[in-house]
């Protein structure tokens, strides 16, 4: 089951997902799949879509399109009509996905449901990206992005508490959290299907994709019932609000105490830079960060903490914010614009941005791949197709279907098919997971929801930020109680391991020989300290895949 540079340059996806669900055919794309757009007379909706490059509209001409319609190849198909729908069925012969984004039942009424396709193709995994899902009492209705986000939870919590809600951005995030879902999805199947040979239907729904982003906001229900609001510029628990955007000399900054030991070490970062600046303050210098517990202080003294701060970012420009931050580990970034992006030296190192030839639209920049694998950025390889461009040369390669085109992986070769039916997908995948906080232990809860057995790995010497964070079980604080943490950490085991004391990272090497997947989002260089870097771990484990 080794995946070639390209990680899924072996697999076809016929895509007839319009805006709602480019995001996950684009992820596919990236990865290295074939991707098959196929667009109706007239070309896709999103190529309708501004903006348009220097303000003309045109199908070829739509930088939303040309942004997200990298990776794939056009063609025209009416499957309104027989013809077309011949067509497609002998594209979905020889495809390992198709995704769509159409109402409900509409593939069914034209004879190419999943049920239809499977008969065809017992292995295509079918990813169906709606606004609802395809079965509950609002899965016939229809959504824009802005209702999407009022549904899916998060403009409740978007904007100035003494004004109406607002959407997240100007992007259209409920199609695009949807799309990602899907793609997920996707590849949780296609992880079943290697064991089983078995293709699926993926039921993807844009609101349970934007609810899974709204944080703790359930939990603080749960067990205090009370809503989380809009807080414009604060980040508010109960009561007591604190500020987290500041304005700078020449935008604005966004400054986060987290609490705990990691908190604690930024306040004292940041009371040290004050200081060597000639602007030292009495409260910031003079707090017991270790004992600070944002849910608990009084407001006035976070209103003491917003005048000291305030004053002190006033006077710096975002440049000299950021590099002050780094150099004294203070939790702070820029509010970055898109020009300042653009040129950012960490993208640029980093290699993301890429420059991408779009033909009479002529050369831009566009976004690379979200990811590396084996120092490889995955990313955009082809342009966005125009209409209809490869049509010929596709309808050829579906003459034969199989024959021509089949899978280069035998699904289910190897195992046993009846002991993985109706099983989880990833059931008997072992995961090392070092990851703290939110982000790492979202990823490796994915894992853990869908079977995987991960063991979360924390340290008693340093309690994991999020344990010391409210909502509490009955209002009382204790490393077992916090609701946020439960959150990202459902369906885990745990162990505890003191990294300081001599034997730890032998030990580790112990489970690492065990695990199939070790995870972690620790500051770069940490797992290297400790000897269990990247090719430490791989010398123990050649098989292991490590995930930061």
């Amino acid at each position: 089951m080794g995946y070639p540079p390209r990680m899924l340059e072996h697999l076809r996806v016929i895509d007839l997902a319009d805006y709602r669900g480019v995001f996950c055919a684009k992820t596919l794309g990236d990865l290295g799949a074939d991707v098959v757009k196929v667009e109706p007379p007239g070309g896709d909706p999103a190529r309708r879509l501004g903006p348009f490059a220097g303000g003309e509209p045109g199908p070829e001409r739509s930088l939303f399109w040309q942004g997200f319609a990298t990776n794939r190849r056009s063609v025209m198909l009416d499957i309104a009509r027989d013809e077309g729908q011949a067509a497609l069925r002998r594209l979905a012969v020889g495809a390992d996905f198709l995704v769509e984004s159409f109402a409900p039942g509409f593939m069914e009424s034209l004879g190419l449901g999943y049920e239809a396709l499977r008969a065809l193709n017992p292995r295509l995994i079918v990813v169906s990206i709606t606004p609802f899902g395809s079965t509950g009492p609002k899965a016939a209705y229809a959504a824009t992005d802005l209702t999407g986000a009022a549904l899916g939870g998060s403009m409740a919590m978007t904007g100035e508490p003494d004004r109406p809600p607002v959407r997240v951005s100007h992007s259209p995030q409920f199609w695009l959290v949807g799309g990602a879902a899907g793609a997920a999805g996707a590849m949780i199947a296609h992880h079943h299907r290697l064991l089983t040979g078995e293709g699926q239907h993926v039921d993807a729904s844009c609101q349970q994709a934007m609810a899974r982003t709204l944080s703790h906001a359930p939990q603080v229900w749960d067990l205090t019932g009370v809503n989380l609001r809009r807080s414009g510029a604060y980040r508010m628990i109960g009561d007591v609000r604190m500020r987290i955007t500041y304005l700078c000399a020449d935008g604005y900054a966004a400054f986060f105490f987290p609490g705990g030991a990691a908190g604690a070490r930024s306040m004292r970062g940041l009371a040290a830079w004050m200081r060597e600046d000639g602007e030292p303050d009495a409260f910031v210098e003079g707090t017991d960060w270790e004992a600070f517990e944002f849910g608990t202080m009084p407001q006035a003294a976070l209103d003491r903490l917003d005048m000291a701060l305030s004053r002190f970012f006033a006077r710096r420009s975002k440049r000299a914010l950021a590099e002050g931050a780094a150099a004294h580990r203070v939790i702070l970034f820029p509010v970055t614009d898109a020009d300042e992006l653009l040129e950012h030296p960490q993208l640029a190192a980093r290699g993301f941005w890429q420059r991408v030839n779009l033909g009479e639209v002529g050369v831009v920049r566009m976004p690379g791949g979200f990811i590396r694998v084996s120092g490889e950025r995955v990313g955009a390889r082809l342009r966005a197709p125009r209409l209809g461009e490869h049509t010929h040369e596709v309808l050829a390669e579906s003459e034969g279907s199989e024959a021509r085109f089949p899978s280069r992986i035998k699904y289910g070769a190897g195992f046993s098919r009846e002991g993985r039916r109706g099983g989880q997908a990833f059931a008997g995948l072992k995961v090392l997971d070092f990851c703290w906080v939110v982000i790492g232990p979202m990823v490796t809860r994915y894992l853990a929801d869908f079977g995987a057995q991960v063991v979360r790995v924390e340290s008693k010497r340093r309690m994991e930020t999020l344990r010391l964070s409210q909502p509490f079980k009955d209002g009382k604080p204790g490393p077992n109680r916090s609701g946020y943490f439960s959150n990202y950490n459902v369906n885990k085991l745990g162990i505890t391991v003191d990294m300081a004391r001599p034997g730890a990272p032998e030990f580790v090497k112990r489970l690492v020989r065990w695990a199939d997947v070790v995870t972690d989002n620790f500051t770069p260089g940490t797992m290297e300290r400790w000897g269990l870097g990247p090719d430490a771990l791989h010398e123990v484990n050649p098989r292991v895949i490590t995930f930061t």
